[in-house]
């Protein structure tokens, strides 16, 4: 008796400790962008630990830094906190984020995003392990949420065999960037209807999972693993319902499945005796029907898919696309390309559907062996270049324009609206060469207008027909002749051409349907088919314009008043394309956007990282003209321009300095807030700003900064340097003044040991038949001697507004993008606005902020 007299309080004291333990707390992040683990961040004061129930809603950003944070389930992308109730649908879409930098370790069982709005959770460095699941693209109520994953940096490791789905029943993204590392069980793109359109996209880094599917849904939306770069790798099977599409040459594309046989099987398969049926067993890449193998040809050819003891299994009704447009733009040549080496048929030997296209003054053809498949080109006779194969697509989303100002469009379309018109003009989401008129690129299905415009190739003289089938509206026009209509259908036009290049624009929009266009021809000596890619060319640019590859949004100008004046960096080690601008609602502050490729900067959430200080300082009522530079230790400084109030000092605009500790999203003012620039005659003109800075080989870093006063008798660049990175007054050295305008950007060759001065040259938009987009990059050598004058233009039918900035790497050396393995620069500024489409009195500066890339 006495005994359980003392053991029944231990018992109950376990029970109790038990008890707390295993109940689960509910907790909301209620900061717009702050730390995971500081408990002001959160609901209650309450950071979520072990089986907590954590949601990260609104437009709030979660930041893990610090080592062993540990949480029960994550849901990321819901409504706001306020209601509690985070799983009703919001009145707007939001725009949640949890984000993993260099040191930050996250263990959760349960990962969701994409509740209810759009989710991302991002890892740029440090480590996440999920032992449950991870699901992107979670709804109710059929709201149409997104779920994103991006890895550029860092680990992802899914553990216990945890399933990582990309599509649960909304659309689910996951980007695998730079060096970015994923270890995953069972990967599946597309899991229940509604998740259409999901992909997976290898960009760099390394994914290697046990098992990979990707599933068809819904038809009308593809899901898609699209590999452009870095490695993919599983061990025991990739299955194919939809889409798997490799791009380039530059990927790793690896089946690593081990021979499964025991000890007795793998005996008698060496004399010769095989008692395992294996027709299926060791396929590990598996083509059912109705799935798509695509290989897009890059400017060097394409990257093999690579089998290691294990066989492909093509189905009846696997379809093979292979495009060879990029590559004979590049003047690609004549050759054997392995695309799939294997280790026997499973199943057909063949591939009983194929297309290939894009090939242009090459023939192609497949060969089968019997442990791979290749693609054999061989040379035409009588040919015509091929340089400038592909067609330009311009690419909106309704509503355009949609910032108060007098004029927007908005949706639902009800007839083909002008693309001459200054609205659609200056306000595309995209511009770039494509392939061939489809909609394989629009990145919705509703509320979207696409224009294809180029030129079509006749063969030879005769009378040739062209039909479209769509929904929901179109135009095609061919030379000066036009046919369409605004509701769905069929479209046709006939006419008599001559041999050799004639005009072809289409238009097509689509409100709240089905996203269908296809393009066919027949013509003399052939039936209607599909318009091949190779029959699609980009007119020449007008003599003193070149040629660019593509441009994209970055910032709409409704998110701001006015942006400008912006800074461009690819951060290495987070491996994010980071940009920093000037912006405006009362007052200007700087802004900052980071994402882990080009076109995804529009969608990921702006913030405000530096705001006037409103007191006795130099920039008491603006902050603007950011420019970004890093030290040898990897510090990030920002040189920047502000403005005072008079009350303290004369109003004139100085430059500043700023120091950030986590890589340029937060600042911290140096020199006590006090400016590193002043002006002789403060208040008789623009005074001293838009600065840039690089470090170069003698160990000194250089400033260039505007000068406008009477004490310069106009504008002038000033250029100075020093010995600190941070430009005190006291160790300031002057080198020279430069004249070429205002709002700079400098870039820094090492190499070469050369500076760069790039500056906007753009036009007035306002001169409707003569707008276009020109930078100028003016080179000088170590002493500041000019060497030459690059200068490039492009007729894009939008200037750029004030500044422009070059997209450089960490030591401002001007980064050699590639597109589809073709080198490029890329630009960025706001684009101007026409003066009756903007509420702003500085139209040059009120447009979206775009990027541009111009061939190297």
């Amino acid at each position: 008796m006495n005994i359980i007299k003392n053991v029944f309080p231990i018992l109950f004291l376990s029970i109790i400790i038990n008890t707390n333990i295993i109940i689960a707390a509910n907790t909301f992040f209620i900061n717009e962008n702050g730390s995971w683990n500081t408990t002001t961040n959160w609901l209650n004061n309450h950071v979520p630990t072990s089986n907590d129930v954590a949601t990260v809603c609104g437009y709030n950003i979660a930041v893990i830094s610090l080592d062993n944070q540990n949480c029960g389930t994550i849901y990321c992308g819901n409504t706001n906190h306020s209601s509690f109730t985070p799983f009703e649908v919001p009145i707007l879409p939001v725009f949640s984020k949890i984000a993993i930098r260099k040191n930050g370790n996250l263990n959760v069982e349960k990962l969701e995003t994409g509740k209810n709005g759009r989710g991302n959770f991002s890892v740029c460095g440090g480590n996440l392990i999920v032992s449950k699941y991870i699901k992107l693209g979670i709804t109710k109520n059929n709201y149409p949420a997104i779920g994103q994953l991006f890895v550029s940096a860092g680990n992802l490791k899914t553990i216990n065999n945890a399933p990582l789905i990309i599509g649960y029943n909304s659309k689910g993204e996951m980007i695998v960037s730079w060096t970015g590392l994923v270890e995953a069980g069972n990967i599946t793109v597309s899991e229940k209807a509604g998740s259409g359109d999901s992909v997976l996209r290898i960009a760099g880094g390394k994914l290697v999972a046990d098992n990979i599917t990707v599933n068809n849904v819904n038809g009308n939306k593809p899901s898609k693993i699209l590999i452009s770069d870095g490695k993919l790798f599983w061990k025991k099977s990739l299955v194919v319902n939809d889409t798997l599409k490799i791009q380039n040459s530059s990927a790793t594309v690896l089946a690593i499945q081990k021979d499964n046989l025991n000890f007795f099987e793998r005996v008698l398969k060496l004399f010769g005796f095989d008692s395992h049926d294996n027709s299926n067993d060791n396929a590990s890449l598996i083509l059912n029907n109705g799935s798509k193998l695509e290989f897009e040809f890059g400017a060097n050819g394409i990257a093999p898919i690579i089998l290691k003891n294990s066989k492909i299994k093509i189905s009846p009704n696997a379809k093979l696309i292979i495009s060879g447009t990029y590559y004979t733009r590049a003047n690609g040549k004549s050759g054997k390309f392995l695309l799939i080496k294997h280790d026997g048929y499973s199943d057909e030997k063949k591939f009983k559907n194929v297309e290939l296209s894009g090939f242009g003054n090459l023939i192609p053809s497949l060969a089968y062996e019997d442990n791979s498949i290749s693609l054999v080109l061989k040379k035409k006779e009588n040919t015509i270049s091929r340089q400038n194969q592909g067609i330009l697509m311009n690419y909106w989303e309704l509503p355009i324009d949609d910032d108060v100002d007098k004029y927007a469009i908005f949706p639902p379309l009800t007839s083909m609206p002008s693309f001459d018109n200054t609205l659609i003009r200056t306000h595309p989401n995209f511009g770039k060469t494509v392939r061939k008129i489809d909609l394989s690129e629009i990145l919705r299905t509703t509320n979207i207008l696409v224009q294809f415009k180029g030129l079509v190739y006749i063969p030879k003289n005769g009378k040739y027909t062209f039909t479209i089938e769509y929904n929901e509206a179109i135009r095609l026009k061919i030379d000066d002749s036009t046919t369409g209509k605004d509701k769905s259908g069929i479209s046709s036009l006939t006419l008599n051409l001559t041999n050799g290049m004639h005009k072809i624009q289409v238009g097509y929009y689509e409100n709240i349907g089905k996203a269908k266009l296809k393009i066919y021809w027949s013509g003399p000596g052939f039936a209607k088919q599909e318009i091949p890619e190779e029959t699609f060319f980009v007119p020449e640019p007008p003599k003193g314009y070149n040629k660019y590859y593509a441009f994209g949004n970055i910032m709409l100008d409704k998110e701001r008043l006015y942006n400008y004046c912006p800074s461009f960096l690819f951060d290495e080690v987070e491996g994010l394309y980071k940009i920093w601008s000037g912006g405006a609602e009362d007052g200007d502050f700087i802004l900052y956007k980071g994402a882990p490729t080009l076109d995804k900067l529009l969608q990921c959430p702006t913030a405000k990282v530096l705001h006037p200080t409103h007191s006795n300082k130099f920039d008491a009522l603006h902050t603007c003209d950011p420019n970004v530079f890093v030290s040898d230790d990897g510090t990030f400084y920002l040189s920047y321009s502000g403005l005072a109030d008079k009350k303290y000092l004369p109003r004139t605009t100085r430059v500043g300095m700023a120091i950030s500790y986590d890589r340029g999203r937060t600042w911290t003012r140096l020199h006590n807030g006090n400016h590193i620039t002043d002006v002789e005659n403060p208040g008789t003109g623009y005074g001293t700003g838009q600065s840039a800075a690089v470090k170069a080989n003698d160990g000194y870093y250089y400033m260039t900064y505007t000068h406008a006063d009477k004490s310069v008798h106009g504008l002038v660049v000033e250029v100075m340097k020093c010995s600190d990175p941070s430009f005190p007054i006291k160790k300031q050295i002057s080198v020279t003044n430069l004249h070429h305008g205002a709002s700079i950007d400098l870039a820094y060759n090492a190499k070469k040991e050369e500076f760069i001065i790039i500056s906007n040259s753009s036009c007035n938009p306002d001169k409707t038949s003569n707008s276009y987009l020109a930078v100028t990059m003016y080179y000088y050598d170590k002493n500041w001697n000019k060497i030459k004058t690059v200068f490039l233009k492009a007729n894009t039918l939008f200037g750029f507004g004030e500044g422009a900035a070059l997209l450089t790497d960490m030591k401002k050396v001007p980064l050699e993008y590639s597109y589809h393995e073709q080198k490029s620069y890329v630009f960025s500024a706001a684009t101007r606005e026409y003066k009756i489409n903007t509420r702003l009195w500085a139209s040059w500066v009120e447009g979206d902020t775009k990027y541009i890339l111009f061939k190297v």
